[in-house]
């Protein structure tokens, strides 16, 4: 999580193409803040702070607002309330299977010694020796 701090904070419409509005809490450190969000959004709602805030504290700070009394504005930091301060979750991702270009059959990821080499040869000649001798008889 992030250490910023804020000392305005509130509530603004969303994207106002959605049939039903939304809402979603917003932070800042200046009220010129309220400007931008008006120009994009037909509703926004801030406040200045009693103190900088992190975002966790700022939507605790919230449910003890007037804000939090308008359902539509309820929903919203409620939603803020358990992003910030909510359980923790990771989310992992499925592991990919490795594209690996050679053609190996060796399981191992460890590089053979010398010692194994010259047994898989003599192993090699081995087998090739019993063949051989399958076929003549």
């Amino acid at each position: 999580m992030t250490d910023k701090i804020f000392t305005v904070a509130g509530v603004s419409s969303t994207d106002q193409s959605v049939p039903a509005k939304t809402f979603k809490v917003r932070f800042a450190n200046d009220m010129g803040r309220i400007k931008r969000l008006l120009k994009k959004y037909s509703e926004a709602t801030l406040m200045e702070l009693p103190r900088p805030m992190s975002k966790p504290e700022l939507v605790e700070f919230l449910k003890t607002t007037d804000l939090y009394q308008n359902p539509l504005y309820r929903e919203a930091i409620d939603n803020a309330d358990e992003k910030y301060n909510g359980e923790t979750i990771v989310k992992a991702k499925a592991a990919k299977p490795s594209k690996s270009k050679s053609k190996s059959k060796s399981k191992s990821k460890s590089k053979p010694n010398m010692d194994d080499l010259k047994a898989r040869a003599v192993a090699k000649v081995m087998v090739e020796d019993a063949d051989e001798e399958a076929e003549e008889a």
